[in-house]
């Protein structure tokens, strides 16, 4: 494998499908009084906790309140340094300026536009110190894409850096309007665009002025990352407080059963992107509420991912397939890179048994362990425990205070044990609902019960498998891509009268997007030309790397929709 096929492609992670894995630790649920019930519901082997009914930089405070002096966060390319201490002040500067400065309060959107960096998790405190909304941006997004998020979500102001802030002022200038942008400089010489804002400037203690405290509640929405979810146009996710502050805490419960408690002084590479739910609640915001030091990675290099898991001693590795093949493949890995490595956790696309056990054989020592979610679900709703370890290609069972069921695709009706059917869930971590959307959000939810499109069954153990989406949504490297954007992009296009895009399988990616193009009577056009039309306007993870396909005609059904079946097997 060559190193520059890893470039970029670690920037990829969902955990609404699973991998495969040879060492899985899975909770043991027999003996639970009901399971399942008589309604078919399996509820958590953990019971139930009692969330506080607070905003989440209350909560998250007071937990990290035990670690003032350990250092939190570290950037592995700039170099800059927080403790836990400075991340609370910082936190509150920022918040302090917002309110002053920007006059940002209850319900306003910010946008986070920027790669992992440790003023990530600052933004976020920041945002419901003031009361706000954080609407975190794909790093990789081109302008159109940044635009459609900044006008969905209303953003009042946006957070970026030098690099990004040209694809920023493209977005602004294509919306027609103005914004307050704060530039996150990499250091201290570096020039900032005029009429920008001096992020370091601006939170400087002295002319932050006081904190006023703010009306919203833990009821209030407070992050606001946009979805496909299982079907259709990005949408955005309404999360509140009491969704966030639920999974911090379900996911810090989960970490104390695998043993990494505060005073483990657990040490993780924060590579895997911010901008995600799983890379901000799952990852940064209960990583550090236990006390870890987050080594950040704003862009991967193999040498310099080596290099940190070896030298800063990483305890904890949470990986995505291309990760997971570069450790065990690469010639250039060795063992002892992995030494202090105690839990790798995989979250994103499916990965053979083989790999991992390439994994296992390069380093015995490591537990292995993987969970589901999804963003509507803040995000996670099953994980691994410590209790077994034979149950392989299963995602786990359910985190504290959740409640699942399987349910009959026709009939809605549960099913038992070892048969498939919609994984459907209950618990407070579950959004409020889509932004603007009441259709979707009503579509998306039956009688309190929220349905995840995620096809999958559960074992006599009360171990969940998934096995299939149940929707078109395609899956490149563990983001969702969902075909209705690029075939409107398509539509688009001068010289083209119809199009439709699947997904097909990849050995490298899990799928890639294959376009089917009705071109326009008269018109000529190439593979190539609809590639390189396509691949100024989206993401790399978008393009068309499954090719293009010229056709005369769309299948469709009598109602207009796309017979997606039988373009796989054209």
């Amino acid at each position: 494998m060559h190193l520059k096929t890893l470039v970029g492609a670690v920037l990829a992670t969902n955990l609404r499908r699973p991998s495969r894995l040879v060492r899985i630790l899975v909770g043991q649920v027999r003996g639970i009084a009901g399971f399942p019930d008589a309604d078919g519901v399996i509820s958590s082997p953990y019971g139930t906790m009692d969330f506080p009914s607070t905003m989440l930089h209350e909560t998250f405070f007071e937990q990290i309140s035990r670690f003032e002096l350990r250092l939190a966060l570290e950037c592995s390319d700039t170099h800059r340094t927080y403790t836990f201490r400075q991340l609370r002040k910082s936190a509150n500067a920022l918040a302090a300026s917002c309110q002053n400065k920007l006059k940002l309060g209850r319900g306003d959107v910010l946008a986070a536009y920027i790669p992992n960096l440790p003023e990530y998790p600052v933004l976020f405190l920041a945002a419901s110190l003031c009361g706000a909304i954080i609407t975190t941006v794909n790093s990789g997004y081109r302008h159109a894409e940044v635009a459609r998020q900044i006008d969905a979500s209303d953003a009042k102001v946006i957070f970026t850096t030098i690099a990004l802030y040209p694809v920023v002022r493209m977005a602004l200038n294509s919306l027609k309007r103005e914004r307050p942008i704060v530039i996150i400089k990499d250091h201290e010489q570096q020039y900032i665009p005029e009429g920008t804002i001096n992020y370091f400037e601006f939170t400087d203690p002295s002319s932050c002025g006081d904190l006023q405290k703010t009306s919203a509640t833990h009821d209030d929405v407070y992050v606001l990352p946009f979805s496909s979810g299982t079907t259709g146009l990005p949408k955005g996710v309404q999360l509140m407080h009491r969704n966030m502050v639920a999974n911090m805490l379900q996911v810090c419960h989960a970490k104390d059963k695998f043993g990494l408690k505060p005073s483990s002084y657990e040490t993780v590479l924060g590579l895997l992107p911010m901008f995600h739910i799983y890379g901000i609640t799952a990852i940064t915001l209960t990583s550090l509420c236990s006390g870890a030091t987050i080594i950040t990675m704003p862009r991967f290099d193999p040498f310099v991912f080596l290099d940190l898991i070896a030298h800063r001693k990483v305890t904890t590795l949470y990986l995505v397939p291309p990760l997971i093949l570069f450790l065990t493949n690469h010639p250039i890995v060795k063992s002892e890179y992995l030494r202090n490595v105690r839990l790798v956790i995989n979250g994103a696309s499916p990965i053979g048994e083989s790999d991992m056990a390439k994994l296992h054989a390069k380093a015995q020592h490591l537990v292995l362990g993987q969970g589901y979610g999804m963003t509507e679900t803040s995000p996670v709703v099953l994980i691994f425990n410590e209790n077994t370890s034979h149950k392989r290609g299963g995602t786990g069972i359910p985190v504290v205070s959740t409640k699942v069921k399987v349910v009959d695709i026709d009939t809605q009706q549960a099913v038992k044990a070892n048969t498939p059917g919609e994984l459907w869930v209950k618990g407070p971590q579950v959004m409020k609902g889509y932004l603007n959307n009441p259709t979707a959000t009503e579509s998306t939810f039956h009688d309190g019960w929220f349905k995840t499109g995620d096809l999958c069954y559960y074992d006599e153990e009360g171990v969940f498998f998934i096995e299939d989406r149940l929707k078109d949504m395609i899956k490149v490297k563990g983001f969702q891509v969902a075909p209705a954007e690029l075939e409107e992009l398509l539509r688009m296009h001068p010289k083209i009268e119809d199009a439709a895009v699947i997904g097909i399988g990849n050995q490298k990616k899990g799928e890639v997007p294959k376009a089917f193009v009705v071109v326009r009577h008269g018109e000529k056009a190439t593979e190539e030309e609809i590639k390189n039309y396509v691949k100024g306007k989206v993401a790399e993870y978008k393009q068309l790397d499954g090719g293009v396909v010229f056709v005369k005609s769309i299948p469709k059904s009598p109602s207009g929709k796309i017979l997606k079946t039988q373009l796989k097997s054209m």
